[in-house]
């Protein structure tokens, strides 16, 4: 074994490291530990790791494939139980067995003073293997047990005895010391370090180098970030195939399952055709053969790369084949002969029909069902397209409106995968480069990693700054000392002369305090009088600490040095808060991000938040860790302030050294050349050798064992030199691990070598012996050991704290307090373990970068050690983690994701963002957007995302938009997606002021019942968002079950259940009891830390919905967590010095409470036989708020009341106890519910009998009525009758029917001011007529004098209608809206030739008449003929620049203005410019028709398409059944609805309902749209697509796809009957001629329908168009290069008899519609569209088409096409050549 002394010589196995070498991590930190090899160096591989090489090997080939936890991403409470039942070797098999192990864990924990349940198990295990060995004597079970757990007494080995009696089924299946049972060896090694050197031959490198690479990427496949994986393996897809298998759904195969995942396969790349062919060959193949004879087929049709798809089918086969079938079934009966089949043929198939018929899943179950597809689409798009992924190809994307907050899609992203799982372990990095001199050394079951202590840096030419030279007014700070060190004397002149932002980074300890104080004088000396006295004014400074302990440090440090200054200093941390006086009485505010977040959050609390001048934030890198978030919202709140109050806010950073400095500046707006100060570890006090121990041992008992063992060789290494620090975690293992190390070295004989015998520190430790009170510190401090944490007494803390700074102690054990309250520095800091319970997450995770900082920071003693010594004993696997960390070499990454919906509901509530466009511009604000653009893939995005969008504006809309949403579906903010406009609601609120996540307040939201009771309320709370982690360990179900029989509310749950633990610990902490185990005193504290927010939070929602009962027990319940007692416990409780005794007897007397305040003060000390105790309850009982109520009831109407509240206090007030202000709460509560006037029963009777609906007899019955247009009108009728005479007293009816019905009464009701618009897809206000409307039904004008309107609206509305009621509102103009589309038409037409005629134009509108009538709502800014004429101007510029932009006009001169091509078409065709534009902007030569649909359907004309409640599902369903598949399935987007209306036209599928009506709202805007798209394509000069425009014209006019048969036109003609025209024997009829042409007995005899249908066939051919065409070149005699030829079309229609051609023939078209022709000349070999001419054909036509001929002479082949836009198998096709020669040309053509 290495020495493993800090500084000694190194034995045989150091490696020495080359400079420059580089530790290499496979990926972030992971549980599993691979092999260490370290190539390039110029030595053996020792057998013992050729042997750990083999077995680790062999451990991965058997149990790689039990590993199911690695590839479960979901469920953190599972996998934190996973891990700890993977390290168990023994599971209870019975309820007895389970209770008596479970009561071993338990005192295993306590005994081992609270380490991590995987060390508990371990050594349950081992101690039960050696209570079931029968070869051991109980002295020897005795002597291991008390290896395994130290000291232990009689009485607790007689109860493991005990208990391992009780434990029958336990059966050791290895060496008990081994490993248990089969795991991996002990020695298992770490992560792999790689060393470049040059001169390594490659070649020569050892086999098993290639294990470790295998290993290695292993290890990486199960590392995830942000959705895509990193460093993923060949079988990565053979992975996600093979877990979809398992999780295929029956009822998601439909008829076209199979064709859209092998499209899906291809990425959508292959032909729909083709696809389509395709899927039909491997059905057939899936349906027979066995498995063997399948693959090989499928691996014929779709080869090796789609060998993925290849297993996903052979495994899925039964379910792809019958379902298929199933689905494909024509109707009922045929589907239950297939299923009939199915079940008589096998068992599986059996089991499908079942799981067919199954119950459907629940409404919740299929939300989440939908959401976990969601979110797998999310994952398995970006893992396809590199993170990001093309803009084309979205996984789930909402396309918002053009005229929309932002244009394009918008991508909805998984927030979750994108946040890091790690937090602040997250290794933006994957290497770390050494320093010179650093090496390695291997240890048995450790590795070793020394980095040498760095020298001083010594500048000849440093001047450091004496106190002395500083201005007098800046000295007094500075008291005691005589100069600055060299960091602060560089910074000097910027931090106390310049208002420059500064960010500091320098190491632990280099004085960056004393920065913060010089920018703390410059700001205190902008307001110095000429005397030399202090004007503070109103002027605030804000130093942000990251630690409450570290804010009271600060206050006190800062209050001392600033006391000259007539500085107040305060504190303003946890659930402290400042008066207004004292707020203004302050000039420094301490405080912790946490409370600065809320404090600047609420718009209440703005008025001091904007006197702050200064923020500085201290260890401002923990932007890196899990509350880096809220740094990045107070910064970015802050510069958004000084932007918009224009008021400079100085900002000061203080951090560690880290390497991406430069970024965390540009996020504090610094100057880099003058504000940024980086010093590297040369600055640092004392320099620091560091040392990394990687424990690599598997076991967790032994390498618990074994960091005891490394700290006892560690403290004998330095024994008599130097004094040790030793951190460790809880305040139990202090003792426990003090006392390990001194029985070694008692063991050993080695204590000598701590403490000398005759010397005088051991006659110091013996006299103090004594004196503390602690038994744990008297056993151990005679030895020179002691220990250090919060739970020891003041008094023997600083006894300690003496021994220990004189040199006495020589090892000192502590907690992390001791590294943050106290400066007690030593030459060895030891952190013995990084992992901490940390109860948020309810696990055991690694320290804090900060915490690791502040530890080390105490090593090495100034003015005493030339450096001093760090040791951090960690995992293997965490090694790269703390080099990384403490070498300036991790990188700071931001966590902002992980809390943005949070943030972004902050900033809604506050108002500083109030749409997605400010949102955006929120976002770069953020160290999120920095770090984004600085390193784009650690983000999500693609590679080039930045080549694409330079500012990442979509990434960012994309990110706005997803947390837009999720606030929106948990009802925290009303997110309109169209304009993007935000409205924060009261759960929003609630959740801003209360620092509640949204997911809690959702959590609320659903489950929150007025009758709830305090059991539900508990429960509920337990449910909370923030507990999500909290898990039941196995080692603390005992303690927890006891706690169960203590607490006073009963729980449902079973002990397994977390939300039982949680609400059972909050119970226990209302009735102070006393908790054992470590992790469960944690859960509790972090639990009753987050109740108070979070019970306050769910009374304010209570109280919100009106229901005063239960905001009566949930104000209770928040009361009693606050003071810790029981609402049936003595007030008396709530004041401290009472003894207990008195509490109880207090309790105990069966007097109510009113009672003692009557009682005097002799009564009470006779009461209690304590008349001492007489006087002081008496006076305590006094103190006691008590109020006098006095009410006064007025009633005003029926249903009013005024309510007159006289509040008197009656009792006595005292400062120190009621501070300044003591609130209470009044709520007026009716528990009466109304009643309801009804007549006589018997006169109601005989017409409710009449009444045809059930519910409305009801009602009646009970005096109410209803109406809605759903009933008939015979109840119609029977209702109003009823009402006008008196029968029944109230009538609900729906607000359309307040135009069309008599109805009047005295009172008017209106139930909300809204109604769902199904042309917005929102709700939207009742137009103002409507309203006054329903108010005039409150008239009777001869029954009474008065009527009364009650109107419920949304609060912040109620003003506006209560001023448009008493005020007249006059009509307004919105021309100002449809400026683009109408000045465009007017451009067209000549109307407007110049930008004069534009604002001309104006002068005519309705607009112009009420601009000066009612300027403010035109935002006009001021009424002068100057401020109106530029008002029109801007209006008329700004919206000439859009038409210009969007290329519909042209621009000349700066003024005239003339119309261009698009422009003309949206003229023209009446569609939007906007539409146009993307027609222009979208289409392409490439475009094929899924896409071509796509463009079409994005149309603005499909904005309106209603999305009505409950159309989802359908619409959902349409879209499983369509040809092409929807890479945007959003069910909501009209867009999406007309693309699947339009599709499922042209499949002819059934549609019922609205459905219906929507389809030809599509169908006829579809004609409209196509034929300018032909404009637009043909202005491209794009053949092929022009052509697929105009077929699709006839698609949509015929209702059949361009694949289908012709003779589908034609009336009662199905898809069998055209199959069998086709098939006919003779000749094949394909084409309308074709049966046309037939004789009249063939056609009926392969027709074989009835003359009436022969007649609609014969009707239909007749107006089929039947039309001659020819043609000749004009001029062809001469044709020349680039000259312009005349192609004349002659066209003659034969019209069979008829005068007029008429509309066309279909029955799929609702609407008239006459047949168009296009004309169009084209060069097939070069795509090229020449000329095309629209012709309206009614008899003949001659036209001509004018194109220019190529500049190279020769032949030139082109086609002329002759197509219709309505019928399909009518289009013409020539092919003619023109010979253009160089002097003179000919022509000839053939046909």
């Amino acid at each position: 074994m290495a020495d493993l002394g800090g500084g000694a010589e190194a034995d045989d196995d150091r490696i020495m490291v080359p400079t420059g070498c580089i530790l290499v991590s496979t990926g972030y930190l992971h549980d599993d530990t691979s092999d260490l090899w370290y190539s390039g160096i110029g030595m053996g591989r020792p057998q013992e790791l050729e042997d750990k090489v083999r077995e680790s090997r062999k451990k991965k080939e058997r149990d790689v494939v039990d590993d199911d936890t690695v590839n479960d991403p979901q469920s953190k409470r599972r996998r934190v139980r996973a891990d700890t039942d993977d390290e168990a070797v023994y599971h209870p098999k019975t309820k007895e067995t389970r209770a008596a192990y479970e009561a071993m864990l338990s005192l295993i924990q306590l005994q081992l003073g609270g380490p991590p349940l995987n060390v508990v198990v371990g050594a349950a295990d081992e101690i039960l293997a050696l209570l079931k060995n029968e070869t051991f004597g109980n002295s020897e079970k005795e002597m291991e047990i008390e290896k395994l757990l130290n000291f232990i007494n009689n009485r607790y080995l007689d109860q493991l005895v005990s208990i391992g009696k009780l434990i029958t089924d336990f059966q050791e299946t290895g060496d008990s010391s081994g490993g248990g049972g089969g795991k991996a060896n002990d020695d298992g090694l770490g992560v792999a370090v790689e060393f470049e050197e040059k001169g390594v031959d490659d070649e020569e490198s050892d086999p098993a180098d290639m294990v470790q690479e295998e290993d290695d990427e292993e290890d990486e496949e199960t590392t995830r970030t942000r959705g895509m994986r990193v460093g993923a393996g060949i079988n990565d897809e053979d992975e996600g195939h093979s877990n979809e298998g398992t999780d295929l759904n029956v009822h998601d195969i439909d008829a076209f399952w199979l064709q859209r995942k092998i499209s899906h396969a291809y990425e959508q790349q292959i032909d729909p055709q083709q696809c389509q062919v395709l899927a039909e060959e491997l059905l057939k193949i899936l349906a027979e053969g066995d498995d063997m004879d399948v693959e090989k087929k499928l691996l014929v049709h779709l080869q090796f790369e789609k060998f993925s798809l290849v297993k996903f089918l052979l495994r899925n086969r039964l379910k792809v084949v019958w379902c298929t079938r199933l689905a494909r079934a024509e109707d009922q009966e045929k589907r239950n002969r297939i299923e009939e089949t199915m079940r008589g043929l096998a068992p599986e198939l059996t089991t499908i029909v079942e799981q067919l018929h199954a119950t459907r899943a629940t409404a919740k179950e299929r939300e989440e069902n939908l959401q976990k597809s969601i979110n797998e689409e999310i994952r398995h798009f970006k893992h396809e397209t590199g993170g990001d992924g093309g803009r084309g190809r979205r996984a789930v994307a909402d396309r918002d409106l053009e005229t929309g907050w932002m244009k394009g899609q918008r991508q909805m992203l998984d927030l979750d995968s994108l946040a890091f799982d790690q937090g602040g372990l997250l290794m933006g990095e994957k290497k770390c480069d050494f320093p010179p001199g650093s090496y390695i050394s291997h240890g048995k079951g450790y590795d070793e990693v020394h980095v040498p202590w760095v020298s001083k840096k010594v500048d000849s030419n440093e001047k450091l700054v004496k106190i002395t030279e500083m201005p007098d007014w800046a000295q007094p700070a500075f008291k005691g000392m005589r100069h600055l060190n060299s960091v602060q004397s560089k910074v000097y002149d910027t931090a106390l002369f310049k208002a420059e932002n500064i960010l500091l980074c320098a190491p632990t300890g280099a004085g960056k305090t004393n920065v913060a104080m010089l920018t703390i004088l410059q700001q205190l000396e902008l307001n110095r009088n000429e005397d030399g006295t202090y004007n503070h004014g109103d002027d605030k400074i804000v130093y942000v600490a990251p630690m409450k302990a570290l804010v009271t440090e600060v206050v006190g440090n800062l209050s001392n040095r600033l006391k000259d200054y007539g500085v107040t200093v305060r504190e303003l941390s946890g659930d402290q808060s400042l008066t207004g006086r004292e707020i203004k009485e302050t000039q420094i505010i301490v405080t912790t991000p946490e409370k600065w977040d809320i404090i600047t959050r609420k718009s209440g609390d703005r008025t001091y938040t904007q006197l702050v001048r200064l923020l500085i934030i201290d260890e401002i890198h923990l932007l890196h860790d899990s509350r880096g978030p809220v740094l990045e919202s107070i910064v970015a709140r802050t510069l958004r302030q000084i932007e918009t109050t224009k008021e400079n806010i100085r900002l000061v950073g203080l951090s560690a050294t880290l390497p991406n400095y430069e970024d965390v500046a540009l996020f504090l707006r610094v100057d880099l050349k003058k504000g940024l100060f980086k010093f590297d570890s040369s600055y640092r006090p004392v320099s620091l050798h560091q040392q990394y121990i990687g424990i690599t041992v598997k076991k967790p008992l032994h390498r618990f064992q074994l960091m005891n063992d490394l700290c006892y060789q560690k403290v004998l290494a330095g024994a008599g030199k130097h004094q040790v620090l030793i951190f460790v975690h809880s305040r139990k293992e202090t003792a426990k691990t003090a006392k390990a190390i001194r029985d070694s070295a008692i063991a050993n004989d080695t204590v000598s070598r701590l403490v000398e015998e005759d010397s005088v520190s051991r006659g110091v430790l013996r006299s103090h012996m004594d004196i503390v009170k602690n038994r744990d510190l008297q056993d151990i401090l005679p030895y020179g050991f002691a220990i250090h944490h919060a739970g020891l007494t003041r008094s023997d803390r600083e006894i300690v704290e003496y021994l220990f700074a004189q040199g006495h102690v020589k090892v000192l054990v502590s907690t992390a307090t001791l590294a943050w309250g106290v400066n007690l520095p030593a030459h060895t800091v030891i952190i013995k373990g990084t992992q901490v319970y940390n109860p948020e997450k309810g696990a055991w995770m690694e320290l804090s970068p900060l915490d690791v900082m502040q530890m080390l920071g105490r090593a090495g003693r100034p003015q005493y050690d030339q450096h001093g010594e760090g040791i951090i004993i960690t995992g293997h696997s965490e090694l790269q983690y703390y080099l990384s960390l403490m070498n300036e070499q991790l990188p700071i990454e931001s966590q902002f994701i992980s809390r943005l919906a949070d943030q972004l509901n902050a900033e809604i509530v506050l108002g500083t963002v109030q749409n997605a466009r400010e949102a955006c511009h929120w976002l770069g604000y953020t160290y999120l957007y920095i770090r984004m653009v600085r390193n784009p893939t650690l983000y999500g995005l693609a590679p080039d995302a930045l080549a694409n969008d330079v500012v990442l504006e979509e990434r960012r809309a994309d990110l706005i938009h997803s947390t837009a949403t999720i606030l929106d579906k948990n009802n925290l903010v009303k997110y309109d997606r169209k304009s993007g406009y935000f409205q924060a609601t009261d759960l929003g609120r609630i959740a801003s002021y209360y620092y509640i996540t949204h997911g809690t307040i959702a959590t609320y939201n659903e489950h929150l019942k007025p009758t709830m009771g305090d059991i539900d309320l508990c429960r509920l709370f337990s449910l909370s968002e923030e507990f999500k982690y909290v898990t039941v360990r196995q080692d603390e179900k005992m303690e927890q079950a006891k706690l169960l029989v203590w607490v006073p509310i009963p729980i449902k749950e079973t002990l397994e259940d977390p939300s039982a633990k949680i609400n059972v610990l909050l119970q226990a902490y209302i009735s102070r009891l006393t908790l054992e185990g470590f992790s469960l005193t944690s859960d509790m504290v972090y639990i009753t830390q987050t109740a108070g927010r979070l019970l306050r939070a769910l009374y304010e929602i209570v109280l919100k919905r009106g229901w005063a009962q239960l905001a009566e027990k949930a104000l209770s319940l928040s009361k009693m967590v606050d003071k810790r007692m029981w609402s049936v416990q003595t007030p008396l409780r709530q004041f401290h010095g009472i003894p207990n005794e008195t509490l109880m007897m207090l309790e105990k007397k069966d007097l109510v409470w009113e009672r003692y305040c009557d009682l005097s003060s002799q009564d009470l000390g006779e009461l209690f036989r304590r008349p001492k105790m007489g006087r002081p309850l008496y006076k305590l009982i006094h103190q006691v708020p008590k109020l006098i109520l006095s009410a006064h009831v007025q009633p005003i109407t029926r249903s009013v009341l005024r309510v007159e509240l006289t509040v008197t206090p009656d009792f006595q007030w005292d400062d120190k106890i009621h501070k300044y202000v003591e609130p209470f709460w009044i709520i007026v509560d009716n528990p009466q519910s109304p009643e309801f006037l009804i007549g006589k029963l018997e006169e109601v009777d005989p017409f409710v009998s009449q009444i045809s609906e059930e519910t409305l007899k009801e009602t009646l019955r009970h005096g109410i009525g209803y109406l809605h247009e759903g009933l008939s009108s015979l109840d119609q009728e029977i209702v109003i009758q009823l009402f006008e005479a008196g029968r029944i007293q109230a009538c609900v009816m729906s607000s359309s029917l307040c135009w069309g019905t008599p109805l009047t009464a005295h009172l008017v009701v209106i139930m909300g001011t809204q109604y769902y618009d199904v042309r917005e897809n929102s709700h939207s206000d009742y137009p103002v007529s409507d309203l006054l409307q329903m108010m005039g039904l409150a008239s009777r004008p001869l029954l009474d004098n008065t009527g009364k309107c009650v109107i419920f609206c949304h609060a912040p509305r109620r003003e506006y209608y209560k001023k448009f009621l008493y005020e007249a509102l006059p009509v307004e103009s919105h021309f100002q809206y449809f400026l683009h589309d109408n000045f465009n038409s007017e451009v067209v037409a000549g109307v407007i030739e110049n930008k004069q005629d534009a604002v001309d134009y104006l002068t005519w509108t309705f607009m112009y008449r009420r601009l000066l009538q009612n300027p403010n709502y035109y935002n006009l800014q001021g009424v002068s003929h100057k401020h109106l004429s530029d008002h029109l101007t801007e209006l008329v510029e700004n919206t000439l620049s859009d038409l210009e932009a969007s290329k519909c006009i042209e621009i000349e001169d700066e003024t005239e203005l003339s119309p261009l091509n698009l422009g003309m078409i949206a003229s023209y065709y009446y569609i939007s410019c906007t539409t146009v534009k993307r027609f222009s902007s979208l289409l392409s030569s490439k475009t094929k028709m899924k896409g071509l649909l796509e463009i079409l359907t994005s149309a603005s004309e499909y904005d309106l398409i209603p999305i009505r409640p409950g159309e989802e599902d359908t619409v959902r369903r349409l879209i499983n059944h369509q040809r092409f598949s929807f890479e945007n399935q959003n069910c909501t987007d009209p867009h999406v609805k007309a693309n699947v209306l339009l599709q499922a036209h042209f499949s002819r599928q059934n549609i019922d309902g609205n459905l219906v009506m929507d389809q030809c709202d599509v169908l006829i805007s579809a004609t409209r749209l196509l034929q300018a798209m032909v404009n637009v394509i043909s202005s491209n000069g794009w053949l092929n697509l022009a052509l697929l425009a105009m077929e699709v014209s006839q698609m949509v006019t015929q209702g059949m796809w361009e694949q289908d048969s012709m003779l589908l036109q034609l009336p009662h003609f199905t898809e069998d009957l055209a199959k069998r025209c086709q098939e006919n024997p003779g000749k094949n009829i394909k084409t309308v001629f074709d049966l046309m042409e037939m004789e009249d007995v063939e056609r009926q005899e392969l027709l074989k329908m009835q003359n009436a249908q022969l007649l609609d066939i014969a009707r239909f051919c007749n107006r089929f168009p039947n039309i001659e065409l020819a043609y000749e070149v004009v001029g062809s005699e001469e044709v020349t290069p680039r000259k312009v030829i005349t192609l004349q079309v002659m066209l003659e229609r034969d019209m069979e008899g008829r005068t007029e051609v008429g509309p066309v023939d279909s029955l799929r078209y609702s609407k008239s519609k006459e047949e168009g022709w296009w004309l169009v000349v084209g060069d097939n070999k070069t795509n090229q569209l020449l000329a095309i001419k629209r012709v309206s054909l009614q008899w003949k036509a001659k036209v001509n088409l004018d194109f220019t001929v190529p500049s190279e002479p020769g032949e030139k082949s082109y086609t002329l096409y002759f197509m219709c836009d309505s019928y399909k198998g009518c289009d013409q096709e020539y092919s003619f050549l023109v010979d253009v020669k160089g002097s003179c040309a000919g022509n000839h053509m053939e046909e």
